[in-house]
């Protein structure tokens, strides 16, 4: 519990009783019912102290609130809900460290759920959005191809609260990645949530298309290009930043925190992932848009893509992203980068990114198999858009503030490349 909080919460044992016995919450003052959801959080009664917390979310004192909002987001993380969890600590401002831990444990609870029930390049997601914020002891690219790998189930009943002051990490192995050793408030609640693994991971036959060796990029030849656009193309991190910063404020997000989990999906499924009650995500999305159309100041090419665009023949590329069609185009327009004969936007699929729909459609719409073309990409929910789509993939790193490992093969930006026809109309990625 915070510190400032412990004297209180001595005080509440010794003169109401601990918190073994059954009260209403709301017929206490605030900082009382913030002491009770403490003493309940310690004996490991978290859908109790939801209530306590909730009534001292009405206390007049900032502090007090503050305090509440992350207990409650703590209760709800034990308790499994990861969902109400976001929306709590929304409740009240959190400062930058405590809004870090809590999106941590959130993104790790949700990449466990989605892990559960089979939705592995979801997993990805969450675990990349998660190593943007803290480093897992082993690399989340582990889990790459989750396809291809049966791994045992983990247990979501709650265990006891240890007896220690400071538990021990007890996640399953196999997903020993999404926490570090607990720390932190954050880390107990999370961890309590999962017993030991049964047994190792085993692995199934794979009959994916595997990915190519880093040096084969190079030595093969694709019948088109299929490149995103933010982070791969052009920069709009400043727009993106200043637009999304305002938003995230107005919803009770640090910014900080909340921009390093939103980037290469499309705005309503953000939105839509938050849970926020009485909030519409189109609508939401709308607005963003109507603000990112006005602002482009800032945004410019990534290094060398125009001079790269411009060797290729016209017909041999598209843009898939997941950005509204209007402000794909405001956005290149900005940034002096050629249009395409082929675009493709995230109003036109039905799943954006990771589904391989926007990749399978932009080579549908040239005419050729996706299999055969190289996708350019920069975030994780791109990358395994393309690998779904049966595609090469090239990583472009310029944008990545976060460095991560990826099999695939790499390059900072276009200036040391150039696009190279073969005698058969074919395209291969040359170094100059």
């Amino acid at each position: 519990m915070p510190g400032d909080t412990r004297g209180r919460f001595f005080t509440f044992v010794n003169h109401v009783g601990g918190c073994s016995t059954t009260i209403d919450a709301g017929q206490l003052e605030p900082a009382d019912a913030l002491s009770r959801g403490w003493c309940l959080m310690d004996i490991n009664r978290p859908m109790e102290a939801i209530s306590a917390f909730e009534a001292a979310l009405q206390s007049p004192s900032r502090k007090v609130r503050e305090d509440a909002a992350y207990g409650q987001s703590l209760a709800y993380l034990r308790a499994g809900l990861s969902g109400n969890a976001a929306v709590a600590a929304t409740k009240a401002p959190q400062n930058r460290q405590r809004a870090a831990e809590l999106q941590v444990a959130i993104l790790a609870d949700r990449a466990l759920s989605a892990f559960d029930a089979g939705r592995y390049r979801e997993t990805l997601i969450y675990l990349d959005q998660r190593a943007q914020l803290q480093q897992g002891r082993i690399d989340l690219m582990v889990l790459r191809g989750s396809k291809c790998t049966a791994m045992r189930p983990v247990s979501s009943k709650p265990l006891p609260r240890p007896a220690a002051a400071t538990p021990p990490a007890v996640l399953p192995t196999s997903v020993a990645s999404l926490t570090q050793t607990p720390t932190t408030d954050v880390d107990v609640a999370f961890t309590l949530r999962y017993s030991p693994a049964q047994g190792p991971s085993r692995p199934h036959a794979c009959k994916e298309k595997p990915v190519p060796a880093l040096h084969d990029i190079l030595d093969r030849s694709y019948d088109a290009f299929l490149l995103d656009m933010d982070g791969t193309l052009l920069n709009s991190i400043a727009v993106v930043e200043r637009v999304w910063s305002e938003w995230a404020r107005r919803h009770g997000f640090e910014p900080e925190v909340f921009l390093k989990t939103i980037h290469g999906i499309r705005a309503s499924d953000v939105i839509r992932g938050l849970g926020l009650p009485g909030v519409d995500p189109a609508h939401e999305a709308d607005l963003l848009l109507a603000e990112e159309m006005e602002d482009v100041s800032g945004i410019v090419e990534i290094p060398g893509a125009i001079r790269f665009l411009s060797a290729i023949a016209d017909g041999k590329w598209a843009i898939v992203t997941s950005a509204p069609i209007e402000l794909a185009r405001r956005r290149m327009a900005a940034a002096g980068i050629p249009m395409p004969r082929v675009i493709v936007s995230g109003q036109e699929v039905k799943s954006g990114k990771p589904s391989p729909e926007g990749y399978l459609l932009g080579a549908s719409r040239l005419g050729v198999d996706p299999k055969k073309c190289l996708v350019f990409e920069d975030a994780v929910a791109g990358i395994l858009a393309g690998e779904a789509a049966g595609a090469d993939v090239t990583v472009i790193t310029e944008t990545h503030a976060t460095p991560f490992e990826t099999p695939h093969f790499s390059i900072a930006n276009y200036q040391a490349w150039q696009p190279r026809q073969t005698a058969e109309g074919r395209l291969k990625l040359a170094a100059i």
